[in-house]
């Protein structure tokens, strides 16, 4: 591992950073400088390319409190915490479902720093993203559930859709992927136990994490449960334990350092339930990396076994260090960069994600190399630390290039981001 200052790169982050059209200010305190108390206003307001600043404000007379907003044109948002001091990222509490849909091709939807709940045990909250052409990065976003059956996670008719750094904690409903392409990098999926009430206020089953329809979704550090089973008064046949991933039809694609996690079983057996279950195994498949993990797979079918190479980070907040870490060919070499996020530009060493107009050096390594297995090993980790002046809620992106020992180039996933706000600063 090695420790570095991001002094070159916060000149990059600086000289890639694309000014917005317009940055808008949404505190629900109102205030000097601010623009609308609630975030449907702002969004309605906004034109394509805008950018929306959504305060936390714990330091007013009261609570911060937003209505979730339908999104159909592309924007930045970004949700955050006024706070004196502290560490790690911060976000703005929304209430119901967000929902974005008709992003055109070569258009994109930035969000970050949101927490999304129920306003009560009898509206919905959740993430529904639809017929999007366009991209669509979700990061440090937090989906709450609290056992009741009103919160879900759908991706449907979607080009390219990456979640990075989000948490999504389900309740009777796995997140669902259908006729689309998604990235879950560094992004953990588990599940509520069912409110002690019982139906209809808690939720009727236990379901998967995942569930895949005609799609293909690719983890990468990232950890995916399915529900473990519950106990209850009522009902206690529907509450078993779940696999992590159920493939209808279409791939998921298990990258290094992501975990597959089959439910609990307890009291009785200790025995978690299957990682994943392919439905028909015609039309749908398991591929893996041999560095990601599956905890109890089933006999069959077998997975595929597929090399991936990975570039992932921890949260990044202005002033503070984080985290990020390539995985590629062992006893090869890498060269990360970090630019403009610009995904899925077609080349013949893969897809490259960044704008290389924009591309700044961050470092050329030796990756390791595995003791036990040549399919294992190939990793690089660093320790950055962001500039206080790094541009908030623009996305860019890590992403690294990489020699095999046999002399074979490759590009490997990219692990987009956005600058979180920093602590003790005041906008």
């Amino acid at each position: 591992m090695k420790t570095m200052f991001m002094t070159g790169a916060c000149s990059a982050l600086l000289a890639v950073s694309c000014l917005s059209q317009q940055v808008w200010k949404v505190n629900s305190q109102g205030g000097p400088g601010s623009h609308f108390t609630d975030l449907p206003q702002a969004v309605a307001a906004a034109s394509p390319g805008d950018e929306i600043w959504v305060y936390n404000d714990v330091l007013g007379p009261g609570a911060s409190y937003y209505t979730a907003p339908v999104i159909d044109k592309p924007l930045r948002i970004k949700g955050f915490t006024v706070t004196p001091s502290g560490s790690g990222p911060t976000h703005a509490n929304i209430y119901g479902p967000l929902v974005i849909l008709d992003i055109p091709n070569g258009q994109r939807v930035e969000i970050s720093g949101l927490s999304i709940v129920a306003l009560s045990l009898a509206l919905p909250a959740g993430i529904v993203v639809l017929d999007c052409q366009g991209d669509i990065l979700l990061e440090d976003v937090y989906l709450d559930n609290d056992g009741s059956p009103t919160t879900f996670a759908r991706f449907e008719r979607c080009a390219n859709v990456v979640l990075r750094g989000c948490a999504l904690r389900l309740g009777g409903y796995p997140v669902t992927v259908v006729d689309s392409q998604v990235l879950l990098t560094t992004t953990a999926i588990h599940h509520t136990p069912p409110i002690v009430w019982g139906p209809p206020l808690a939720y009727a089953a236990t379901t998967e994490g995942i569930r895949v329809i005609n799609s293909t979704v690719t983890s990468v550090g990232s950890v995916i449960w399915g529900a473990h089973r519950v106990q209850t008064p009522w009902g206690t046949g529907n509450y078993g334990s779940q696999p992590a991933v159920v493939v209808e039809s279409g791939v998921f694609r298990v990258g290094p350092a992501t975990y597959l996690l089959g439910g609990l079983n307890p009291p009785w057996s200790p025995a978690p339930a299957h990682g994943y279950h392919v439905i028909n195994p015609t039309v749908g498949s398991i591929r893996q990396d041999a560095r990601g993990t599956i905890v109890n797979p089933p006999p069959t079918p077998s997975v595929f076994y597929e090399y991936i190479a990975a570039t992932f980070h921890s949260w990044v907040v202005a002033n503070e260090s984080f985290g990020v870490t390539v995985i590629g060919p062992p006893s090869g070499f890498a060269l990360m960069l970090l630019g403009d996020w610009q995904p899925n530009t077609p080349t013949p060493l893969g897809m490259l994600d960044i704008d290389p107009t924009t591309a700044f050096l961050v470092d050329v390594v030796p990756l390791s190399t595995s003791s036990s297995s040549a399919a294992l090993g190939g990793v690089y980790a660093w320790t950055l630390n962001c500039p206080i002046t790094a541009p908030i809620a623009k996305a860019f992106a890590f992403q690294a290039l990489t020699l095999a020992p046999n002399g074979t180039l490759g590009l490997t996933i990219a692990s987009p981001l956005t600058v979180g706000w920093p602590h003790g600063v005041t906008p």
